[in-house]
Order: structure tokens, then sequence, then C-alpha cells
């Protein structure tokens, strides 16, 4: 961590936007690895699984990031690496940041984002817009639903009404 604001100064002086850390049931430790990319010029926001990239290498981990900056990006990281492949999928949030992101897979493979003010669907297939509309909601976090119809919106609100079900159908 730092105690300078993100965004200012040298980009070099901030730590990693990403680490990774092992978990598993076999009683070793756990050990982190710390991803040396930093696709997003004020950091990274919110993050959620993407499809696997590459379906031979079972080691190899896929993600998706939304930045303070706007962007969204695709991360395939290999197993015990520092490194990891980056792409900008989108900047279809301008410059607000990407406050949820959520894999709809039985959307044909829809990455759901979140900013203030905004809802977007992102074609996986084709890399291209899905759906997309406005709201006055406070969305602070996406959620997939049984009813691949249906997504769940978590609200920044104190009073009844913290939860919103989206019809993503268009």
């Amino acid at each position: 961590s730092t105690k300078k604001p993100l965004g200012l100064g040298n980009h070099a002086d901030y730590p990693c936007q990403v680490s990774l850390v092992t978990v598993n049931d076999t009683g070793r430790a756990h050990r982190t690895y710390h991803l040396d990319e930093r696709p997003h010029a004020r950091g990274v926001a919110s993050i959620a699984r993407f499809p696997r990239t590459d379906p031979a290498d079972s080691t190899s981990v896929d993600f998706a990031t939304g930045g303070i900056d706007g962007i969204v990006s695709h991360w395939h990281w290999r197993a015990r690496s520092t490194r990891a492949d980056t792409l900008r999928l989108h900047t279809l949030h301008d410059t607000k940041p990407v406050v949820a992101l959520e894999h709809l897979a039985s959307r044909c493979h829809t990455l759901a984002s979140a900013s203030l003010g905004t809802v977007v669907g992102y074609d996986l297939a084709a890399l291209t817009l899905g759906w997309s509309w406005n709201t006055s909601d406070r969305i602070v976090h996406l959620q997939r639903t049984p009813d691949a119809k249906l997504m769940l919106g978590v609200l920044a609100r104190r009073d009844y009404d913290q939860f919103r079900m989206f019809d993503v159908t268009g």
C-alpha cells in the first residue's frame, strides 16, 4: 500500500494493481503473486472472473478488472508468474470508475459492468457493446442469478431499496 493518492506522481512509485493469492487445502502455505502490470492509470476498483482463454492450460487464470479510469481490462495469468498478459476490453464508461463487474456466462459470454449512472453489457464473443442503459442507482455490486434473463444489482442505499433486479434481455 501507499500513502500517496492514486493518480499523482510517478507511476512506478505505486504498488501493483492486482495480487493473486493461492489457496489450497493440502496444508501448504499460501503464496502471493504481485502482478507487474498496471493497465489502469489510477488503480483497480472492481474484479470479476473471466472465461478461460486457454482451455488446455489448467494452471492459467483469466479475470477482468474495472479501473477508476473507466477502463475494463482482461488479464491472463500463468501459474507462478509475476507477469500477466493484459488487454483493454473497452472504455464504454468514459472516465467514470467501474465499480462493479460480473461475467454472465449464460448470456452468451457477456461481461456486465457498472459505473455511476451506467450499466453496460459487453459481448465477449463479438468484442462489442451488447446492451447499455442509464440508471440513477449507485450500484456497488453485480451478481448473476439462476435465471439467465436477470442480474442482481446491490445498491449503496440505507433504506429498504438496497437490491434491484435487472432484465438483461434488452
